[in-house]
């Protein structure tokens, strides 16, 4: 037997090139062992395929022709021989599973103009097939009667296959590949072939799929025999890893999970696996690092890839430190994530990824426009959402057919299985999204459990680790998910079985305490009906609304309840057995409320602006672009509706200027960037109105809307229902309906007037703790103490999910709040780069901690100061159980006079912290956020001589997939970038310590705080 004539270079080889290189190399090496079968040698191999490629000549078949190839797992020796006669004959292999239904596969041969059909003697031809069906077997008996009849030239760039997708989310799309694709980076006289390592390859993947066929190439071009199941077993993948000693084995996740739970993995001697790769859908964390532990010896590997970008491919050796990635590509810049706008989104930001390879791309059959929507110049679509972190890992976030939008929030479904799979009773999970008539959708989640599980305390589970638009509303467990025959999880068919079912009887109060209770349930949850026996967190509950139940218990009841209280006896049997024996528990009537002057908060920043030089209040402002038609008219008359709807947005404030109440235009730009830029100098030009929208038009259907609403009068919180309320309100006038909007549940008025009626009762804990004026802070290395003015920068960075995901266990195990976590980090990287012998904090709480107070607009935010001493440089553990303490007990007196304590906090350091933010949208609109700068509006003189010594102020925002957007904002005539920057890094490693094991201990029980908290933290 000769060598062929081929170049050794990427793209001059075929298919058959390669299996005649290994034939001429040693013709009696075994290149396929189907479990069950005798061993195919490549010689073997090469010589039935030219016998097979000879009858299909007898049969007609011309270059270019398309041949299904149906095959069942049993089959996978009849099977590499018929793929390999099929392109010998210049044909176009259509590799398909004998699982697929029957009418989909004849679909599919239809589609793709097959002339023929390729089957094994355990397949039956499906009724209708297109043109002839045949035997592998039987042709090659007539091959050999005419070996020697010619067969066409096959060339490097012709179609080699045509591979169809699984369809688990939709019809299945053919993907053509020609030789020049399969065979890039192979070389023919390789130096040292891949997995060198082993001597057999183990794998269970079905016929018809990518991960198969890259296993079949692996066959004619790696070192090890290839080792095909016919299907997957792990009692049987054990025995046969064991008994071949083998080197490489790969699995799906399914797989990988079935292995975990089978008592073979801890009996059987698995010691010579050296590597452990999985594919064709991303490991979940819990699955890899079980799989790591239960096989030390092993590499575990993550391999990303589809079949559209093969061989394209990220991989990832599973590491602790980074366990939802999924590697980096072989040559740098060949990952891209692009955001919505097309453009490259920079490390951390979430978008579309792409993948690059200098393969000849592959196409969709037939398809010109799906090809140019997902091939473009190279580069694959591959229909995933993720992001790099900063040393360029890739991190999926999801399919992008998978992102449940509820309510405006998106769900990663991938975040919400991997915590899922992280408790210890459930075997698989599925996310997916379940339709709702107001939100859209919320979360419906199916798992499988052997040994049984409970579903609400699965919810009390979930709650602690998901936010809440993230715990999903339906749970349902199985025996099984479905699955298609790569292992795929078929999410389109558990739509049947998240359909809500009838809900049983839930149990009714039996006491008089038990229906006051419950009721006061039923509205801070807004639920029809409450079971008294059900759990809080089961019931979707949060720590917000424990602090508006213990809250409104408190004013029925006159006894002291606290959160701990609620979250303590979390059932409404439970809590309303303690308030029964608490001394002198009757109900009692609500107070009434009365109309009172400006909030502490307003009262400090009235005086800022009547100071000397005046200093203004940067106004809450956002900028939306609206990817559709809008009418300036009804926008107008919703912003003047509004307006007049909430007293906070038109009554006279007590030593105030009076203002307009609305003020709108409309102005041109010729991009986007154009038109931010536009919104930035109207948020930041002085106004006389309380209410402002400029409307910029960058296209017919493209507009930036921008809304600056004065901070005396609105805080973030009421931001959110202001953009709810307008997009409800346009929509509803835009298509000629009535306001679909209810009467306001409380003024803005009456809020602050019941939080100025606490003042007296929060006085003396104000008075103790600041008795003393907090002392300054030591200035950061290099700051200008009287720079004069004050003009806003930012830096932006963010904080690794791993980290955070570290970080919020440290919090969980603490019985404290990631929030709290991450203050007392940044209080350490501040003494660290400072030396400061304490710290203030003013960090922001909604202030709403009465459920009628949810929807009402005003600036009802309280600014409660966290007084950390730092003089004995306390060690991590320490100073989180301080911080704890801390701000527990400002936010329980968060309703305080602040007015009267500014001058004894001269140099506060400001902490915000948003919990599971979202971007911002108008329901009912194509709408999306547009990101202002951070420091927008931050400029301002400074009176002659100021001392500023001020740290920067630090926001951040949780994002999806415990991700943390990071924003540090500063004076740029007072500090330095380099000066932030390190100032940032600082906060990470600090961040890093105390994520480490063991440098925030554990403590049997957190020693209570004494204080009645109403945590918003």
């Amino acid at each position: 037997m000769t060598r062929p004539d081929v170049h050794a270079t990427t793209g001059a080889l075929t298919v058959p090139d390669l299996l005649a290189i290994r034939a001429a190399e040693n013709p009696d090496e075994v290149a396929l062992l189907a479990d069950g079968h005798d061993p195919l040698t490549f010689g073997d191999w090469l010589h039935r395929a030219r016998r097979a490629a000879a009858g299909l000549a007898t049969r007609g078949v011309r270059h270019g022709d398309r041949i299904g190839l149906v095959f069942d797992g049993s089959d996978w020796t009849e099977y590499a021989v018929a793929y390999c006669a099929s392109q010998l004959a210049g044909a176009v292999a259509v590799p398909l599973s004998a699982g697929r239904p029957t009418e989909e596969l004849r679909r599919i041969l239809l589609q793709c103009d097959a002339v023929g059909f390729l089957h094994s003697p355990r397949v039956s031809p499906p009724a209708d097939t297109p043109g002839w069906t045949a035997r592998s077997s039987d042709l090659q008996a007539v091959g050999k009667q005419t070996e020697a009849l010619p067969t066409p030239a096959v060339r490097s760039d012709d179609l080699a296959q045509i591979l169809y997708t699984s369809g688990t989310t939709g019809r299945p799309k053919g993907v053509g590949a020609s030789h020049a694709n399969l065979t890039a980076g192979f070389a023919a006289r390789p130096a040292l072939r891949p997995l060198a390592h082993s001597r057999h390859a183990v794998h269970a993947f079905p016929i018809g799929g990518n991960a198969a066929q890259a296993m079949l190439l692996n066959a004619l071009m790696a070192r090890p025999t290839v080792v095909p199941m016919a299907t997957f077993d792990a009692q049987r993948w054990c025995e046969l890893v064991a008994a071949l000693g083998a080197g490489s084995a790969f699995l799906v996740p399914a797989m990988a999970i079935d292995l975990l739970r089978c008592p073979a993995l801890a009996t059987a001697d698995l010691s010579s696996i050296r590597l452990l790769g999985s594919t064709a859908a991303p490991l979940p964390a819990a699955v890899a690092g079980a799989l790591a532990a239960a096989l030390p010896q092993a590499t575990v590997v993550n391999y990303y890839t589809s079949t559209e970008s093969a061989p394209a491919q990220t991989t990832m050796v599973f590491d602790p430190r980074r366990p939802s990635a999924v590697g980096r590509p072989a040559r740098t810049g060949d990952i891209l994530i692009r955001d919505e706008d097309g453009a490259p989104a920079g490390p951390g930001r979430t978008g579309t990824v792409w993948l690059r390879s200098a393969a000849a791309p592959r196409h969709y059959l037939d398809d010109p426009a799906a090809t140019a929507a997902v091939f473009a110049d190279g580069w694959v679509r591959m229909g995933d959402v993720g992001f790099l972190d900063a040393d360029g890992y890739l991190h999926l976030v999801d399919r992008e057919s998978d992102v449940i939008v509820t309510g405006g929030h998106k769900v990663s479904s991938l975040h919400v299985e991997d915590v899922l799979h992280a408790h210890p009773q459930v075997d698989e999970a599925a996310a997916v999204a379940v339709a709702h008539p107001v939100l859209g959708a919320t979360v419906g989640a199916v798992v499988s459990s052997r040994s049984g599980i409970d579903t609400d305390q699965l919810r009390i589970y979930l709650s602690a680790r998901l936010a809440r638009h993230e715990v999903p509303t339906h749970l349902v467990v199985v025996d099984a998910l479905p699955r298609n025959d790569a292992g795929k999880v078929v999410k389109r068919e558990l739509a049947d079985v998240l359909r809500p079912r009838r809900a049983a009887v839930p149990t009714a109060a039996a006491t008089v305490t038990e229906q006051r209770l419950a009721a006061i349930w039923r509205g801070v949850l807004s639920a029809a009906n409450v079971d008294v026996a059900a759990d809080f967190f089961a019931l979707g509950g949060d720590s917000l609304q424990a602090a508006q139940i213990a809250s409104i218990a408190e004013r029925t009841w006159p006894v002291a309840v606290t959160v701990d209280d609620v979250l303590a006896r979390p059932t409404v049997r439970d809590l309303a057995a303690w308030l029964d024996r608490q001394p002198g528990a009757v109900p009692a009537p609500l107070a009434a409320v009365t109309v009172a002057e400006p909030s502490a908060l307003q009262r400090v920043w009235l005086a800022e602006r009547a100071a000397d030089p005046p200093r203004s209040v940067v106004p809450i402002h956002l900028a939306l672009r609206i990817d559709q038609d809008l009418d300036q008219a009804t926008l107008d008359r919703c912003l003047a509706l509004l307006t007049a709807r909430h007293d906070a947005l038109h009554a006279p404030i007590a030593a105030a200027p009076p203002q307009r109440a609305v003020h709108t235009e409309r102005r041109t730009a010729r991009t986007v960037p154009e038109a931010v830029e536009q919104a930035v100098g109207f948020v930041t030009t002085p106004a006389t109105e309380a209410v402002r929208a400029l409307t910029v038009d960058v296209g017919t259907e493209q507009h930036v809307l921008v809304l600056s609403i004065d901070h005396l009068r609105c805080d973030g919180w009421s931001a959110g229902i202001l953009l709810r309320e307008l997009g409800l309100l346009y929509s509803a006038l835009r298509a000629g309906r009535d306001s679909p909007l209810r009467p306001v549940a409380a003024t803005a008025a009456e809020a602050v007037s019941w939080a100025r009626q606490q003042w007296p009762l929060h006085r003396g804990f104000w008075q103790e703790l600041l008795e003393q004026p907090v002392a300054d802070p030591s200035p950061l290395p290099g700051q200008a103490l009287s720079p004069g003015a004050y003009e806003g920068a930012s830096h932006l960075f963010t904080v690794a999910p791993q980290l955070v995901a570290e970080l919020r266990a440290v919090a969980h195990a603490r019985r404290s709040t990631l929030m709290r976590v991450m203050l007392a980090a940044w209080a350490a990287a501040l003494r660290c780069r400072t030396g400061s012998v304490e710290l203030a904090f003013m960090t922001p709480v909604t202030g709403r901690v009465r459920p009628e107070w949810e929807q009402t607009v005003g600036c009802l935010i309280q600014q409660p100061v966290i007084r950390v001493p730092m003089d004995d440089d306390p060690a991590p553990g320490d100073l989180l159980d301080r911080v704890h303490r801390q701000v527990g007990g400002a936010t329980e007196h968060q309703f305080y006079p602040l007015h009267e304590f500014t001058d004894r906090v001269p140099h506060p350091a400001y902490f915000f912290y948003e919990p599971w933010a979202r971007p911002a949208h108008l329901p009912g609109l194509a709408s999306t956020q547009l990101e202002l700068p951070p420091e927008t509006g931050l400029r301002w003189t400074l009176p002659p001589g100021h001392t500023d010594l001020a740290p920067p102020r630090l926001r951040l925002v949780e994002r999806s997939g415990d991700l943390i957007q990071a924003h540090m904002v500063y004076n740029r005539h007072a500090l330095t970038h380099h000066a932030v920057h390190a100032l940032a890094q600082e906060f990470l490693q600090t961040c890093q310590r105390f994520a480490r094991p063991g440098a925030v201990a554990v403590p049997p029980v957190l020693a209570s705080t004494g204080y009645r908290s109403r945590p918003h933290h």
